[in-house]
């Protein structure tokens, strides 16, 4: 009787797609700034009185951000649920707007860094809710694919940050008309984050009035502890391979985009211009890459097949991106760079689906925690180092890190397997309601 009850009360809701457009919006704003300040460091430099070295730090301030909150975050969304996390999100983002607005009014770096500081603990307190998403307010057979959906944005903006400032304060105008569009720039930004918080504060709802899927109402059934989550997934050794696996691609991510602009600048000085644009069609080629590896990992199930050979082919594309620098290629390397981050970002939602499946029921906030503490504790050594081989040394020296992490990533993506959990789960359910019927 409960199961038959169970299969009546499986209903889809409306409020699901208005749920995900504002988290993706959420996701733009706020990833849009990670390296707005990088793009223009021509202009910041003389305007905050600082180096290269120090606006480098606007960037990799979010890994020791991710570190310390991540833990906090995991905690607050299986507390107290995904509407909650979402507004700490929104919230820490319009503060962390307004206060960069206010250090370019009267010019203080150090309350620049703060500012970028909330706005990243905003982004730790986002980053936990895609699989949730998928796994509450969709059905399990499309995870994957909502989970890029939700993530794409996280790329876009990306693109925003790099494209965005060098339009919004262009190279050659004097110092009192680039601090007026500074002013006018960061405004908007604050604008736009009070808009996008009080949305969410009156739009948002923390989990649909039925299951969205036989696997979503069994995880509710078999709420399992947080701690006691923790003990389960640490000891499962399918997980251990898989967040090895894609700790290391998604590291990879991480620096080759976070060192974009300092990477092509190397190459081609004081073209602030080309670097917007080549950031911009990068990160828009790493939203394909999320949409489109996902779509085929849900269709084939293969979560396995579909990284190794991600893997093996962003080898041959790391020799040709130094080979096309050198060349002072600008179509070369735009070309190079957007298929490198098709692969290199594409396996985003799978890793974080992929490891949801491995643990299911255990909770997704716990998966996907591992996994971005892990990631971040790799990123943020991994760009200080690559940024100091790029500044000191050549791009062989600089990439052979990156070599590394993928050799790593390809062996242990060998002993990793399709087990999917929760799709089983799914499938037993529904057995079982045709038996019971």
């Amino acid at each position: 009787m409960i199961r038959v009850k169970m299969k009546d009360e499986i209903k889809l809701s409306k409020h699901r797609f208005l749920v995900l457009i504002l988290y993706c919006l959420t996701n733009l704003h706020i990833n849009s700034q990670w390296t707005q300040f990088q793009v223009i460091a021509d202009i910041f430099r003389p305007y905050f009185g600082v180096t290269n070295t120090d606006i480098d730090w606007t960037v990799t301030i979010w890994c020791p951000i991710y570190l310390v909150m991540c833990f906090v975050s995991a905690y607050c969304l299986d507390k107290f649920g995904l509407r909650s996390c979402l507004l700490m999100a929104s919230g820490f983002n319009l503060f962390g707007s307004a206060i960069k607005y206010y250090s370019i009014i009267y010019p203080d770096f150090l309350v620049a860094c703060l500012g970028q500081s909330l706005v990243a603990t905003g982004q730790v307190f986002n980053f936990f809710l895609p699989s949730s998403i998928a796994l509450t307010w969709f059905p399990a057979e499309v995870a994957s694919t909502i989970t890029a959906i939700a993530l794409f944005p996280m790329f876009f903006g990306n693109g925003l940050g790099y494209y965005l400032p060098s339009l919004a304060v262009p190279d050659g105008s004097s110092p009192s008309v680039q601090k007026m569009d500074l002013e006018r720039f960061f405004l908007y930004y604050t604008l736009s984050a009070s808009l996008l918080y009080f949305l969410n504060l009156f739009l948002l709802k923390n989990r649909p009035k039925y299951p969205s899927s036989l696997a979503s109402a069994k995880a509710l059934a078999e709420n399992t502890e947080f701690i006691e989550s923790w003990k389960v997934i640490l000891t499962n050794r399918l997980s251990n391979f898989i967040l090895i696996t894609f700790t290391f691609l998604q590291t990879l991510a991480n620096v080759v985009l976070g060192l974009l602009s300092p990477m092509i600048s190397k190459y081609f000085p004081n073209q602030n211009i080309l670097i917007g644009i080549i950031g911009a069609i990068a990160s828009l080629s790493s939203v394909f890459g999320s949409l489109i590896l996902a779509w085929v990992t849900d269709k084939t199930r293969k979560y396995k097949l579909v990284t190794l050979i991600s893997s093996i082919l962003m080898v041959p594309l790391f020799g040709l991106l130094i080979y096309s620098l050198e060349m002072g290629s600008k179509l070369f390397v735009t070309i190079v760079i957007a298929l490198l981050c098709f692969l290199v970002a594409g396996t985003y939602p799978i890793g974080m689906d992929f490891i949801v499946q491995a643990n299911y029921p255990m909770s997704e906030s716990v998966c996907v925690t591992l996994m971005m503490f892990s990631n971040q504790l790799i990123s943020w050594p991994a760009t200080v180092l690559v940024s100091y081989l790029l500044q000191y040394y050549n791009l062989y020296y600089a990439f052979s890190p990156f070599l590394l992490m993928l050799l790593i990533a390809l062996i242990t993506v060998l002993f990793t397997k399709d087990q999917l959990n929760r799709d089983k789960a799914n499938s037993d359910t529904e057995n079982l309601i045709k038996v019971t019927d």
